[in-house]
């Protein structure tokens, strides 16, 4: 039986709260159905939304800067929270600063991007593998395909996901919500960031991922060019040179893919999930909600799936007929 892909894109930003809460109630809805249909795969894509894209980095304090969102209503808030993210082991701290987002979704970004070579690199393995009339070099090969990031004591803990394809990109963004939002880190620090960015992999040292992280954060063009696609929409900045467009292209990235999700797909608060490409749910839901999508999505695959084999059965049977007038005539 052919498997089921189950595809979502989240638009969700690291300084979000309800974002971190969200993301718990997927895995789980996800761990539950695949455990009901282990033959469903899903793979998530975690794409930027920059709340506040003119922040500071570390410029506001955590606690002070929802009250002063929300005014009157932050104490019902907080209370909100803290029940909900109790139900997921989460202990919300709000002490400390936060900032800017766009440098952790620059990490997220280019965790997706280590997800698709390892992706690749194991499917490559795949075909060696079967094609190979040894199973030395393709045992080497799939070796280092299938090799797993160090567990870190950064990871947030319970926040494992299920799902395909995306297994760095979801151990970063759990690692950069759990620090931010349980141990006091700031979201927007580059030395949390990096520290983030080596425990899962994505650098040899802290060293190497800080210059990463501040490749771009000094270019003179950087703030015209994204000033320009929150203003206008993503496909309308361009970059001075080729040269300046490959070193600004996941500052910028994080930007296009913000902006795009405002002023084309029409999301204005996250989190937010499309589904399958056609089922948008919006806003902190419950398990139950998302299992809701999955079972109707389910449905439609093995409804699909019936009427293929009762189309097939229809044309074995028109063969068959066929057969035996010939047969006949022939007699």
């Amino acid at each position: 039986m052919t498997r089921l892909t189950i595809n979502i894109d989240i638009h969700a930003d690291t300084v979000c709260p309800w974002c971190y809460i969200g993301k718990r109630n997927l895995d789980r809805a996800i761990a539950q159905f695949r455990t009901a249909h282990p033959d469903v795969d899903f793979k998530l894509v975690w794409r930027p939304y920059l709340l506040y894209p003119n922040a500071e980095v570390s410029g506001y304090q955590k606690g002070a800067g929802i009250a002063a969102i929300f005014g009157p209503g932050a104490r019902a808030i907080f209370s909100r929270l803290d029940v909900a993210g109790a139900e997921h082991g989460i202990e919300f701290r709000w002490e400390g600063t936060s900032g800017n987002s766009r440098a952790s979704h620059r990490l997220i970004l280019l965790a997706a991007e280590r997800d698709a070579a390892a992706a690749a690199a194991a499917s490559s393995c795949s075909l060696t593998s079967s094609a190979s009339t040894t199973t030395t070099s393709a045992a080497k090969c799939c070796s280092s395909a299938s090799t797993t990031t160090k567990p870190s004591s950064i990871s947030g803990s319970n926040g494992t996901s299920s799902a395909t394809g995306s297994r760095i990109q979801n151990a970063v963004i759990e690692a950069i919500f759990h620090g931010s939002f349980t141990m006091g880190e700031d979201a927007s620090s580059p030395a949390f960031l990096a520290s983030v960015a080596t425990a899962n992999g994505l650098f040899l040292t802290e060293a190497e991922a800080l210059g990463w992280l501040s490749s771009s954060s000094s270019s003179p063009i950087l703030s015209e060019i994204i000033t320009t696609i929150n203003t206008t929409g993503p496909d309308t900045a361009t970059a001075a040179t080729e040269k300046e467009k490959a070193e600004l292209s996941s500052a910028v990235a994080v930007d296009a893919e913000s902006a795009r999700a405002r002023l084309e797909l029409g999301i204005s608060a996250v989190p937010s999930y499309v589904v399958q490409g056609r089922y948008r749910v919006g806003g902190m839901q419950g398990v139950d909600v998302f299992l809701g999508v999955f079972e109707k999505l389910y449905e439609l695959r093995e409804r699909d799936r019936k009427r293929g084999e009762e189309e097939e059965g229809v044309g074995s049977t028109r063969q068959e007929g066929k057969r035996g007038v010939a047969s006949a005539a022939v007699g």
